[in-house]
């Protein structure tokens, strides 16, 4: 008798959710009639992760510059950030939530909900209701940014776009994402309780998700290193009068706390939300030390400095960045051959027969403090990729500019030449 009556406890709270679901997105496209009925351009997002929140609005921003947009977004709380609505000056973007959830990132409890929702129902609707307008679903945006691309390799719609959005983030500007002036108060007087003094700030983004369950390796594989290996480069920071505020899927525990005291801050310490500090700290931090995930875009929009560490796949760029990858061992230990990572193994995130191997304490110090000992050049600060290997039609490494940190080819590159491993600077 416990198995159905637990099945129909659960059925009985995902049809609950589902009408609540309902009537508040009915009550939020009620109260946001307006932008809604008087856009010119209407997109429905009805699928993608915290990522998608931030590119995805970027890429129809630059798609349609100077048009009215509006975005309605099925919200999950257990991926997106409420606040990512406040933060857009030329778009509107409208959360309409499906899922509900309580908790923190990385640690949320989710109500039984109604998968269905997450499905094109929506855009459908405002199809037949606006007939005369521009209602967009995520495969018609991404069929039209695929229009700007210029790989001449397709690996599918969902992949192919993201090269269009590289050639539109190059030629069309566009008004960077900022916080509103009163949630950018509200953290600044939390870091005033905290530490008086002001400093630099620095955001660091550390990435904790994907389960073996999931049996998606492509997110189980960027998980990043745990905290307690980022305390020499926290370190390193603090010595440059750096405040590092500590973002993302994992917090402070007690000893770290202790061990830094005001040198390290997260939400909890401060008494805000993790949404609204993360935003913060990814918009008004001076340098940023990021993982490999989602939180990792908003930070390119304002032109920050920024090192990308335990990086996978190997055709991962980011604009203007520093990319220390993970390490990628052969069964006698050695590193594998950098020209093969970055050439014919450039997409993989699974690697038989190898030891992946996450960042360490030693190389996370070595790393940052590189970073920092080169703010001062021009950026990206590390080597072109093309110039280690013959890179793949679709390495990001084709369409944007980064560089490789020196600290990662001096520790792990082979086949590759003195004279370009001594290199200190991008060409």
């Amino acid at each position: 008798m416990r198995r159905p009556f637990k099945s129909m406890i659960w059925w009985s709270m995902q049809c609950a959710s589902a009408l609540f679901s309902a009537a508040m997105i009915a009550g939020k496209l009620t109260l946001h009639w307006r932008d809604v009925s008087t856009s010119e351009i209407l997109i429905v997002f009805h699928q993608g992760g915290f990522g998608h929140t931030i590119h995805g609005l970027d890429l129809v921003r630059r798609m349609f510059p100077g048009r009215r947009i509006t975005v309605l977004y099925l919200f999950q709380r257990t991926r997106h950030n409420p606040l990512v609505e406040k933060i857009w000056p030329d778009v509107r973007l409208i959360f309409l939530p499906i899922e509900f959830a309580w908790g923190r990132p990385g640690h949320f409890r989710r109500i039984p909900w109604f998968i269905g929702l997450k499905s094109p129902w929506l855009c459908s609707v405002l199809k037949k209701l606006f007939p005369q307008k521009t209602v967009l679903a995520p495969e018609e945006i991404y069929g039209l940014a695929r229009r700007h691309s210029e790989t001449t390799q397709s690996r599918g719609l969902t992949a192919d776009y993201i090269y269009g959005y590289f050639k539109l983030l190059e030629k069309i500007s566009a008004p960077a994402p900022a916080l509103p002036a009163a949630l950018t108060q509200k953290v600044e007087q939390a870091l005033a309780r905290c530490a008086p003094r002001r400093q630099k700030l620095c955001c660091l983004y550390l990435r904790s998700k994907g389960e073996a369950s999931d049996g998606e390796s492509s997110s189980i594989r960027r998980i990043g290193s745990p905290i307690r290996s980022y305390w020499r480069a926290i370190q390193a920071l603090n010595a440059r009068g750096y405040l590092v505020l500590l973002v993302g899927d994992r917090s402070l525990d007690d000893e770290t706390r202790a061990k830094f005291g005001k040198g390290v801050v997260d939400a909890e310490g401060l008494g805000i939300s993790h949404d609204l500090l993360y935003l913060y700290a990814a918009l008004e931090s001076d340098v940023a030390v990021l993982e490999c995930g989602g939180g990792s875009w908003l930070p390119i929009y304002r032109n920050m400095p920024h090192l990308v560490v335990n990086v996978l796949p190997f055709e991962f760029a980011s604009p203007g960045g520093t990319i220390y990858y993970k390490s990628i061992l052969r069964p006698n230990g050695a590193p594998e051959e950098t020209r093969l990572l970055l050439g014919k193994m450039a997409e993989e995130y699974d690697f038989p027969g190898h030891l992946v191997r996450d960042n360490d304490a030693d190389e996370l110090r070595e790393a940052v403090t590189d970073f920092l000992d080169h703010l001062g050049e021009p950026r990206p600060w590390g080597i072109a990729a093309d110039t280690l290997a013959d890179l793949p039609p679709t390495s990001w490494h084709r369409f944007l500019k980064s560089g490789i940190s020196p600290v990662w080819l001096r520790r792990y590159s082979t086949g590759v030449s003195k004279d370009i491993k001594s290199r200190r600077s991008i060409a």
